[in-house]
């Protein structure tokens, strides 16, 4: 191991020394600088400024939230034509977030972005942890039904019992019988475990820097340091304050233990400083996680875990236990470890950031912040001239300076009195409009000047400058987004192998359904045995903007090409704004549209048309949408009729209500309360009384008769033909009840 750690021990001090240094910058400290070989502040008098603007960190977290725009779409697909594999990638992306919410990875997100786009490098580190915090279940152990003997998890792990075909070792060894073990009826509580992740940082893994390529590593080393009294009680550790000396190079130590006190007033100074009363107080111990891939010597994998420096303090020591369980690479083992680069460089296997190209424009802007900071203060304390001694001295700048001289009247009888500096404040103008100069620099080196907006082309509408600044900015953040979903997509496959090798109880993942209410997957690792590959859909990753997408719904209608005054229009820009609710029962019937589909996809529930309660132009759109998708191209035929019924249904109530409020004076798609006289109101009423109960009086014209009503078992036998302008509800309530028969057919 100790051969392993010299590896990189002097190749990766330059990279170390940046790392440090755009952390302390993002922490507020930009006073530091490198004096042989070591970090320390700039020696400056005690009346210079100390305040600056960090845009270092202000641009650090304008990429952040570039690459951090939501879950990255991965789509899962088999891997192959069998059964399982076609079940596996059905339930893969729903699985998916049952992973990540076990891993906690929206809580870890920000963390990784940090590193990330800050260093340049990060890392995940995955694993499987069956620690007590996660939980129990009850499982049996196994009994000998020879000898009574009973054998817990311990037990087969102990005395070494094949767990696939378990025999009792006690019969084996006294009586010489290959005696099965079954399971008792006596339980132990066994840990669930849970997938984990870590989120590492450049400092944190030590590698072979001359393999560029993460994939192609053959070991990594994980280091970690724990309190000693912790590493007694886990491992009984006994060694010694030499052992906690870090061979390998104790650089990456120190800047770790440094970057946890890290403000804005770090002082390198005295992190070089050993710390021996924190060291007496919480003695620590480094720990180095060894993983190797099988080789000629470790056939199955190296995992072991080394306290100090001491070979006698290896505490672990076993094999690598991850491994692909499906597909072309079923069985081979894997490396638990991903390395999120935001910037390659070719050739080299640290990344790079560019956030490093904003260094200098950031020092440089802090002097000029200064000189401004510098003449403000020197107008309500100015430099002062003294008349007095027989020279000049100690010219610094700073403000309330008095400067002693010697006058030319100096022996004479004219009197001389201390004179007043005022500040030249002409040049202030020239020094704002430099910072504006460097902080457009700024944007443009690190990507992010069209994530501010940028500025749009003169003559250019307001929907297509939206639009062409919202193009740049994918182009301008396009490099760093993909190699963060390529982190991502190894995360993907590298969790799903862990899940399906260790998962032995259930996995519940709750959601809304579309009907608003809650719906519960179990998942269990008999899932996942099919073999998946899977691949990022680039296309959804740099979706439009809001302000975008409406500046473009402006303009279509500004155009007219969109018409607002059309119900169904007017439902799906309000939809894309996010606003349905301002149309009042629209939204109310949306969610009763989707409920009905939920329930018939569920539980076969048939929908059930309530005329003029419901707006059926609303059930119409909704409920054909429904019919267009998959879920519905897979329903039996029979099933279909019944939906298609409640459609046609639905068409018909459309005509009725229009009829019906076309009758009473109201407009038909916003029927408002209006006053109207009392000789039309009296017409109105007798006309939708008509309507309500016959609906016409031209037979065969698709109106029902006076008194026709549909039962639950088909139209009334009297009822007019379909016709193609019926407009009395006969004829809703006729579809209707087939639809109604339909399902009590299906039901019998």
């Amino acid at each position: 191991m100790d051969k392993r750690l010299g590896v990189d021990k002097f190749s990766r001090t330059q990279f170390e020394r940046a790392w440090f240094r755009n952390v302390c910058f993002y922490a507020g400290q930009q006073d530091i600088i490198v004096d042989r070989g070591r970090f320390r502040l700039k020696e400056t008098p005690p009346w210079y400024p100390k305040v600056q603007t960090n845009k270092f960190k202000e641009k650090a977290r304008d990429i952040q939230s570039a690459v951090m725009q939501g879950r990255v779409p991965i789509r899962y697909l088999p891997a192959t034509d069998d059964a399982q594999s076609q079940a596996t990638a059905e339930i893969g992306e729903r699985v998916r977030e049952v992973i990540y919410d076990e891993a906690k990875i929206d809580l870890k997100e920000l963390e990784l972005a940090s590193w990330f786009t800050i260093t340049g490098n990060a890392f995940i580190h995955t694993y499987y942890d069956y620690d007590e915090k996660y939980g129990s279940s009850p499982a049996p152990k196994l009994e000998c039904s020879n000898c009574g003997q009973s054998y817990g998890a311990q037990d087969v792990v102990d005395q070494d019992i094949d767990p696939e075909q378990p025999f009792c070792p006690y019969c084996q060894e006294t009586q010489g019988l290959q005696v099965p073990l079954q399971e008792s009826q006596e339980t132990e509580l066994l840990p669930i475990g849970s997938i984990c992740v870590d989120v590492l940082s450049p400092f944190e893994v030590r590698a072979d820097s001359r393999v560029r390529d993460y994939r192609d590593w053959k070991w990594f080393i994980r280091t970690r340091r724990y309190d000693v009294s912790f590493a007694k009680e886990k491992w009984n550790y006994q060694g010694v304050t030499g052992d906690r000396d870090e061979p390998g190079g104790s650089l990456s130590q120190t800047y770790l233990d440094t970057l946890a006190q890290l403000n804005s007033n770090f002082n390198p100074k005295d992190s070089y400083i050993p710390t021996t009363s924190g060291e007496s107080k919480a003695p620590k111990v480094t720990a180095y996680e060894y993983y190797q891939l099988p080789d000629d010597d470790y056939p199955e994998g190296v995992r072991a875990v080394r306290l100090g420096s001491g070979w006698e303090n290896v505490v672990e020591f076993g094999p690598l236990v991850t491994e692909y369980g499906a597909g072309i690479k079923e069985g081979q083992k894997f490396l638990p470890i991903i390395h999120l680069r935001a910037e390659v460089v070719p050739g080299r296997l640290w990344g790079d950031t560019p956030l490093n190209e904003a260094i200098p424009l950031q020092l440089f802007r802090n002097v000029v912040e200064r000189v401004i900071k510098l003449e403000i203060q020197r107008m309500a304390n100015s430099v002062w001239l003294d008349p007095k001694g027989s020279g000049v001295s100690l010219y610094t700048g700073g403000p309330g300076q008095v400067i002693t001289y010697n006058p030319l009247t100096l022996g004479g009888t004219t009197p001389v009195k201390p004179e007043r500096v005022a500040p030249q404040l002409n040049h202030l103008s020239m020094l704002l409009e430099l910072l504006k100069f460097i902080d457009d620099a700024i944007e443009r080196v690190t990507g992010t000047y069209f994530l501010q907006g940028g500025d749009a082309p003169s003559g250019v509408t307001a929907a297509s400058a939206l639009a062409l600044l919202d193009e740049r900015a994918k182009k301008a953040m396009a490099p760093l987004v993909r190699e963060w979903a390529k982190g991502f997509l190894a995360f993907d496959e590298q969790a799903l192998e862990i899940a399906r090798q260790n998962w032995t109880d259930s996995r519940i993942r709750i959601v809304a359904g579309r009907n608003k209410k809650w719906e519960t997957d179990t998942f269990m690792a008999s899932d996942l045995q099919g073999a998946v590959s899977m691949e990022i859909d680039y296309q959804s990753m740099f979706p439009k903007s809001n302000a975008t997408e409406r500046a473009e719904i402006q303009q279509l209608i500004e155009g007219s090409v969109l018409n607002p005054q059309d119900p169904q229009t007017k439902m799906q820009i309000l939809k894309k704004f996010g606003m349905l609710y301002m149309l009042g029962s629209y939204d109310l019937d949306v969610k009763q549209a989707q409920k009905e589909q939920e329930a018939f996809l569920k539980n076969g529930v048939a929908p059930n048309l309530m005329p003029l309660v419901q707006n059926s132009l609303v059930h119409f759109m909704e409920h054909t949408d429904f019919a267009k998708t998959d879920e519905f191209a897979e329903l039996p035929p029979e099933e279909q009729d019944i939906w298609l019924a409640h459609i046609q249904a639905h068409a018909m109530d459309m005509g009725e209500r229009r009829a019906l409020f076309a009758m009473m004076g109201l407009d038909p798609d916003n029927p408002q309360a209006q006053e109207i006289g009392t000789g039309a109101a009296m017409a109105a009423t007798q006309g939708a009384r008509q309507v309500m109960g016959a609906g016409g009086s031209t037979p065969g014209s698709g109106a029902g008769k006076p008194g026709s009503r549909a039962g639950n078992n088909g139209p009334h036998p009297q009822g007019g033909g379909r016709g193609t302008q019926g407009a009395g509800p006969n004829q809703a309530k006729a579809a209707q009840a087939q639809a109604q028969a339909q399902s009590e057919a299906l039901g019998q």
